[in-house]
């Protein structure tokens, strides 16, 4: 097995990925389908309904067409016909293996997929969501602003300051009162670019003795409130943000993104490895590995100013506002959390784990580094990792900025979905265990609806639409299946199940795998 195998899925269901992630966001219904088309959409949502064309001028009515040829001087011809389309509308073209030999004049290469799929051949992309802004003309009262909570991070501070005001981003430096100087930094930072850089140390009265994440993403949440930014970005000092667009700005990025439609951009994060000791490895193209959790590929971290925002629920990693409309492209977060031997130590021992202890035992978060040992897991072997190179952003193109092909570990629920087979359920919970829930539960039930008490927050998810709770009455059911962590919650849903004309043995809970 090679180290393509462990991190990557190696599968064939890369497009119906694509596809879904795009329904997803997109939040559509139906998609046009021409071409030849054989297993390739065999994972696409159940709920999407798929229209078949017999020529592209049929596609004009559609948010979202698939094309699928053998032929690359066809795709030539395609691509021709798809110029006076792509303004309005978006393709997603599958070249199969057997067209790499024909002839297609004005036919650059696409995303080759054999690296991490088991398809061959290559996706070509085109339309509003794909194609680069870099030509559209942005007002200059359209502002970006990242909002960055420090401590100790003296070492790459400078940089990453000089890197998101070259991305064209304001920024607001929180310093959680650091003793290494880079309180100093900042303050040197601001002095010199006073009408892009705010700073503060917080809290004010001084240095707790622990972390007190929640307190600092509830100022974080304080700071979008009330400055007036069309864009937020929640970001470490230890990143490096990419857009999907090499020639791109950050600000180019989310202009375009909010000229969509589009209020939220989640993350990729890859994390820059270790493997030598020698220099520090900050923003350098080093060797890397994906996150393998489903949570590491949901980070949504950049927001369009809105009224009413939860980031500190989730310990920072989620921007929760109400009736979002995720873009499709990713950001990549470039991370280096550990870039030298001496500040790996020094980070692990001195500046977080003693500090975490408060929040660890209260809400149970800061537990990743529970089980790292400093003299065997900072260092990495190169041969199980992958090189940042300068075709990276191109060959990774889809696992980077759409997050499809990567392996990932996904349940940290069980339940038993035979025993609803040919059954008729209600799914009560779009949380991450609702939507684990659902793609077990689509295997086997027909699922009728799936209801959320803050429905608000999330739209259409697998391409059905979340709805509330009021749409349960007079239902025909044969079960309610809970997918709810939180013990007090789930007591309130029962007793509202239960009004609405339940009966106890219909109600199903979701429980934690051990």
């Amino acid at each position: 097995m090679s180290k393509f195998d462990d991190i990557f899925e190696k599968n064939e269901t890369i497009i119906s990925d694509i596809i879904n992630r795009l329904i997803d966001c997109m939040q559509i219904e139906e998609i046009c389908i021409w071409g030849d088309v054989k297993n390739e959409l065999k994972w696409v949502y159940q709920a999407t309904r798929l229209k078949r064309v017999g020529c592209i001028q049929e596609c004009q009515d559609y948010e979202l067409t698939y094309i699928q040829t053998d032929s690359r001087a066809q795709l030539a011809d395609m691509l021709r016909s798809i110029e006076a389309l792509r303004d309005s509308q978006n393709f997603v073209i599958y070249l199969t293996s057997r067209g790499e030999s024909d002839d297609g004049e004005g036919v650059e290469s696409g995303c080759r997929l054999k690296t991490f799929s088991a398809l061959q051949g290559e996706l070509f992309f085109a339309g509003p969501i794909f194609d680069s802004p870099i030509e559209e003309e942005i007002p200059e009262d359209f502002r970006a602003l990242a909002i960055i909570h420090f401590y100790n991070e003296a070492d790459i501070l400078k940089k990453t300051i000089e890197y998101l005001l070259s991305q064209d981003i304001d920024i607001y430096l929180v310093d959680n009162w650091s003793e290494d100087g880079s309180y100093e930094i900042a303050e040197a930072a601001y002095k010199e670019y006073p009408e892009r850089i705010f700073l503060e140390r917080f809290p004010a009265a001084g240095k707790t003795e622990y972390y007190e994440w929640y307190n600092q993403l509830e100022r974080t949440e304080q700071i979008a409130k009330e400055l007036q930014y069309d864009w937020f970005i929640h970001y470490d000092a230890d990143e490096m943000r990419v857009s999907p667009w090499k020639e791109c700005t950050l600000r180019q990025t989310l202009y375009h993104a909010d000229r969509l439609g589009y209020n939220l951009i989640e993350n990729t994060v890859i994390d820059h490895k270790i493997t030598e000791t020698q220099e520090d490895i900050f923003m350098k193209d080093t060797y890397f590995d994906f996150g393998h959790r489903a949570a590491h590929f949901r980070q949504t971290k950049t927001w369009k100013k809105a009224e009413k925002l939860d980031l500190k629920k989730s310990g920072g990693h989620l921007a929760v506002v109400d009736y979002p409309k995720m873009y499709p492209l990713k950001i990549l977060n470039r991370h280096y959390p550990l870039r030298s031997v001496e500040q790996a130590k020094k980070k692990i021992c001195v500046d977080r784990i003693p500090r975490f202890q408060k929040e660890k035992k209260t809400r149970h978060w800061h537990a990743h580094y529970d089980t790292f040992d400093v003299e065997r897991d900072i260092i990495h072997e190169k041969s199980g990792l992958l090189q940042w190179e300068k075709k990276t952003f191109d060959d990774l193109y889809i696992p980077l900025f759409l997050g499809c092909g990567v392996r990932k570990i996904v349940n940290d629920i069980h339940f038993d979905c035979e025993i609803y087979k040919n059954m008729r359920v209600v799914l009560f919970g779009a949380g991450n265990w609702g939507k684990q829930a659902y793609l077990q539960l689509i295997k086997t039930a027909e699922i009728l609806l799936w209801v959320d008490s803050t429905s608000e927050q999330y739209g259409m998810i697998y391409g059905m639409k979340i709805q509330s709770p009021e749409v349960i009455n007079g239902v025909d059911t044969d079960y309610a299946i809970v997918a709810v962590k939180n013990e007090k919650v789930r007591k309130e849903i029962e007793e509202m199940l239960l009004d609405k004309g339940l009966k106890t043995g219909q109600i199903k809970y979701i429980e934690r795998t051990d």
